[in-house]
């Protein structure tokens, strides 16, 4: 049986998304729930998930693709792989061993790698709270504003300030 994949529903005020990343490709074994492709919208990235174990049979739009709200982006042919059993470890493995090289041992969802890059955090630092420890987007912004991380940033940025000030200081003194 042949099933449709489709971009999910995006929120009201988002009306169209990105193809980020495909992580499987026509004619791969993919298993219920394992994560097919990435959808990035202004505000979010969207993880689409394979609905059944079976193959990948087509894929109709590439990465970089304009997609809407509920657009069919992919076919699925569900049905027991006989090779699904073999095929999940390898896939799993070949899974972690793309994260370890993306980034160490950390697993990371793309939304949570987006944040940490943008707020400059060393994912690293993060617990993931998610499946398997996998760090999610609200790890991420709890480590930001956690009052360790905070005391860190204070430090840092009160000696470059005082610094600051103390030189203003100096300029006034010398105008008097």
């Amino acid at each position: 049986m042949s099933i449709e994949i489709k971009a999910p529903t995006f929120p009201e005020s988002v009306q169209e998304g990105n193809i980020a990343t495909w992580h499987k490709q026509p004619g791969d074994t993919v298993v219920r729930d394992e994560l097919l492709v990435d959808i990035e919208t202004d505000k979010v990235v969207l993880e689409v998930v394979a609905p059944a174990d079976g193959t990948l049979q087509e894929v109709f739009k590439g990465e970089g693709d304009v997609v809407l709200s509920n657009e069919v982006i992919a076919k699925v042919v569900a049905g027991a792989v006989e090779s699904a059993p073999a095929a999940a470890p390898a896939a799993a493995a070949e899974e972690a061993s793309t994260d370890d090289e993306a980034g160490g041992d950390t697993i990371a969802s793309p939304a949570a790698r987006k944040l940490a890059e943008e707020k400059g955090i060393d994912l690293q630092q993060v617990t993931g709270t998610g499946k398997d420890g996998r760090i999610t987007k609200e790890d991420v912004e709890k480590w930001s504003l956690s009052d360790e991380t905070i005391d860190k940033y204070k430090k840092r940025y009160a000696e470059e300030w005082r610094s600051k000030l103390d030189e203003v200081v100096k300029r006034m003194m010398e105008k008097i």
